[in-house]
């Protein structure tokens, strides 16, 4: 039985999807997510979303920055493990070149959000000031501190967090749960809270963002997901999204593949702490269950061609507004989009 929800009241976020142009490309499923779907062998070309989250009291803050286009300003660590990858990584700008191409000073961004510490999110945080904050999850400092060089075999830099202060989200028993996820208000006016996701990561940390206009008389949400899943087959169907009618006869798929009928098709095969990363996913099923929360995982490129992202295929980037997308049936036009990926594969038969 899913966790029921309880969405605590609270003000209005303005909410932009950022895509800074990062693309993984020809990388294969196998890497990601098991079991094997013949003909589903390399996922298409995956962006990195990030988001600009405005608060109404004036704050401003990105979660996550995707990552830079000089991919050797990483600590050498870093830029040693992305060498010995096999598949493509690219990148034509940066998420402080895409605020200044907005008219956005970075020192107008209170903070920074780290969903957790891979390289397509963290981006390069020497573009920002100093007086711009890092938060990221709770652990993150006793598992991923001290950085370059202090460490030379770590994945971040000292350098990254040295001068500035960093937040680290506190575990507290006491604190406001929504759903199964302890809950933060960054804001303390309920327009945004940071919900401790980890099992991917450590320390992850997922956003949900109160994104309703005030004239529609109901709230709705986006879910910045992260890496919780890397596809929205490791997501649907699930027991509150069960497959559509026109789509039944993949059930049988999924159950020959080992899967239950109301199993996502897919299941993480890396992650720190994979049984914990199932426990999330099936947390983040019950969000993504209500018609009123928005679900956006961070290389999930299925919501580009509902919302219209030109340019997204040549990977030129973009910045788009969140804030109408129940009524623009964005949810319901995304939901199976993920299938079109399946095309070639035993789905498609």
């Amino acid at each position: 039985m899913a966790c029921p929800i309880e969405m605590p009241p609270g003000a209005v976020a303005q909410v932009s999807i950022i895509d800074t142009s990062l693309r993984l490309s020809n990388l294969p499923v196998a890497v990601l997510m098991q079991p094997p779907l013949p003909g589903f062998d390399t996922f298409p070309p995956l962006p990195s979303w990030c988001f600009m989250i405005e608060s109404p009291c004036g704050q401003a803050v990105l979660y996550d920055l995707s990552a830079p286009s000089d991919l050797t300003t990483f600590s050498p660590a870093r830029v040693a493990d992305l060498a010995n990858l096999s598949w493509t990584i690219t990148s034509k700008s940066d998420m402080a070149s895409m605020l200044r191409s907005r008219g956005i000073p970075p020192s107008s961004i209170d903070a920074i959000i780290w969903s957790h510490n891979h390289f397509d999110h963290i981006g390069d945080l020497s573009t920002f000031p100093s007086t711009t904050k890092l938060i990221v999850g709770p652990g993150f400092k006793a598992s991923y501190f001290p950085g370059y060089p202090a460490n030379p075999e770590s994945f971040i830099k000292e350098s990254d967090y040295r001068d500035r202060h960093v937040v680290e989200v506190a575990l507290n028993e006491a604190d406001l749960k929504i759903g199964p996820f302890q809950a933060h208000d960054l804001f303390a006016n309920g327009s945004f809270y940071l919900l401790v996701t980890p099992g991917h990561a450590p320390a992850h940390l997922a956003g949900l963002a109160r994104t309703s206009f005030p004239e529609n008389g109901k709230d709705t949400f986006v879910l910045m997901a992260g890496d919780i899943v890397h596809h929205a087959s490791e997501l649907r169907p699930s027991p509150g999204v069960p497959l559509p009618a026109e789509w039944a006869h993949l059930t049988q798929l999924n159950t020959s593949r080992g899967r239950k009928a109301d199993e996502p098709f897919f299941e993480p095969s890396v992650g720190w702490d994979i049984p914990l990363a199932k426990e999330t996913i099936r947390g983040l099923q019950a969000f993504d269950a209500r018609e009123d929360v928005l679900v956006v995982a961070a290389h999930d490129a299925s919501l580009a061609s509902v919302v219209g992202m030109d340019g997204f295929s040549r990977g030129d980037g973009g910045w788009w507004a969140l804030g109408r997308w129940r009524e623009n049936g964005w949810k319901e036009k995304e939901r199976w989009k993920f299938l079109d990926d399946f095309q070639g594969s035993q789905a498609k038969r």
